[in-house]
């Protein structure tokens, strides 16, 4: 059974067939998400791998405890260059799948917000989705994250105007 460490450093950055093979290869080990977060700040690819199977995990319907989902979080500080923008919309496509408080987000919001202005579509249209999940969760950013929506459903590319006319539904 190979560890983890050596199928992050020998994913080529695009397969992801690869990811779900090793994922069912690597989910029983122990603290499968400790592992992939100690990985993580090491190279972009790795980023990209650890995200995208944080991601496919969440996805199966797991329930991840309190310190868990910390360690998700933690991710968001680590993710801020605007070349691993793959990791970056893993991470906000996680947040809806995530049980998280009020604090979490607010400690979250700066990377939300700046990733409103990713120079990636696909990130920008994730980080308005962040924005909703925000808002509902704080009340009183509502009012803002509504005037923010308005005004990208002027300004922004069509496949962002998309997941932001989706994101608006999701508000009160």
């Amino acid at each position: 059974m190979e560890d983890i460490q050596s199928y992050l450093e020998n994913w080529n950055g695009k397969d992801i067939p690869y990811l779900k093979e090793a994922y069912p290869r690597i989910i029983n080990q122990n603290d499968f998400l400790k592992q992939l977060a100690a990985w993580y700040p090491n190279k972009p690819t790795i980023q990209q791998a650890a995200t995208w199977l944080i991601k496919h995990h969440l996805e199966q319907k797991i329930a991840l405890d309190r310190r868990e989902t910390q360690l998700i979080l933690s991710l968001f500080p680590l993710t801020v260059d605007d070349q691993n923008w793959q990791a970056q919309l893993h991470l906000l496509q996680i947040l809806p799948l995530l049980e998280i408080t009020s604090a979490d987000l607010e400690t979250l919001l700066p990377f939300i917000d700046r990733w409103c202005h990713s120079p990636n579509k696909f990130v920008r249209a994730w980080a308005y989705n962040g924005l909703a999940v925000a808002a509902n969760h704080i009340p009183e950013l509502l009012p803002e994250v509504k005037e923010r929506f308005l005004l990208a459903l002027e300004e922004e590319a069509a496949s962002v105007k998309a997941r932001v006319r989706n994101a608006l539904a999701q508000l009160p």
